[in-house]
Parts: C-alpha cells; structure tokens; sequence
C-alpha cells in the first residue's frame, strides 16, 4: 500500500528571496528568478507572510535595515526566509480595513480589505488570504492583526 509523508505539516517554508524582504509582508514566488518577492497588489500567488528580513546573495550590506532603522547587531541578513501561511500577524494595512473584513494582497506585501467584484466583471481575480481580527479595525498604514487562511 502506497503512502505519502506530508513535507511540511504546520510550517513555516523557507524560500531563497529573490529581493530584500522586510519581516511580516505578504511574498509571492518571482516567476523569473524562481525564488520570492513581495506580494504585489491583487496577487493571486501569496505563498504566506515573512517571518523576518531576508537579502538576496551580493546585496551590500548597510548600516540601517531595510525599513530604515538602525541595526541592532551587525549579523549579515541571510539568503532565505522563512514563511508561515496559517496563524494571525500583525500585518501592514495599505488601506483601512474593518474588523472581521475579509482581506487581499496589497502592494509591497501590505494587505487591503477585499472588494466583491461586480457581477460579469472580467479580470478581477483575487485571492483572498485572510481576516482581519483586530478588534479596532486597522487604519491606513498601521499594523493590526490579520489571521491568514493559507492552509
């Protein structure tokens, strides 16, 4: 009797970054490197959301991380980055999103609310990747908790 053995049961995935990734942002596969990027806006291929920064191989190394701040230590930022599809995340709102709000990616791996598209509409396919379950919704450019729905 054949079986399988499941690769990866609760995660995460580690993936090789094909751009410098910041921590907690959607990413998507780089359909020309074969490696992995942030997610862009209405992405339907979000593997999940990085669970840290990661830099390509010869990328020169700074000072200040990605997001501008100032590093802490001076340990060079690895090739790979792990990403996790199930659990909730303090996640980067590029739009406001309501509580309970279902939501998709939004540019840069941010996350903004789902808007049904209209009947017959052509091309506007989405995948939606979560929930918003902070309880005071998310404004505009600030992190709330965000439970994906990846698995």
């Amino acid at each position: 009797m054949a079986g399988v053995v499941a690769n990866v049961r609760f995660g995460p995935s580690t993936y090789e970054v094909s751009t410098p990734i910041i921590g907690d942002r959607l990413v998507e596969p780089d359909g020309l490197t074969m490696k992995v990027k942030h997610a862009v806006a209405n992405s339907t291929r979000v593997l999940g959301v990085s669970l840290y920064e990661a830099m390509p191989v010869g990328t020169a190394y700074e000072d200040t991380t990605s997001a501008g701040f100032p590093r802490i230590d001076h340990a060079i930022p690895q090739e790979y980055v792990a990403v996790a599809w199930t659990g909730e995340f303090k996640l980067l709102a590029a739009a406001a999103i309501n509580f309970g709000a279902l939501v998709v990616a939004g540019a840069n791996g941010t996350v903004v609310p789902y808007v049904a598209a209209a009947a017959g509409a052509v091309g506007t396919s989405e995948q939606i990747i979560g929930r918003c379950t902070q309880p005071s919704g998310i404004v505009n450019g600030a992190t709330g908790l965000i439970r994906l729905m990846l698995s």
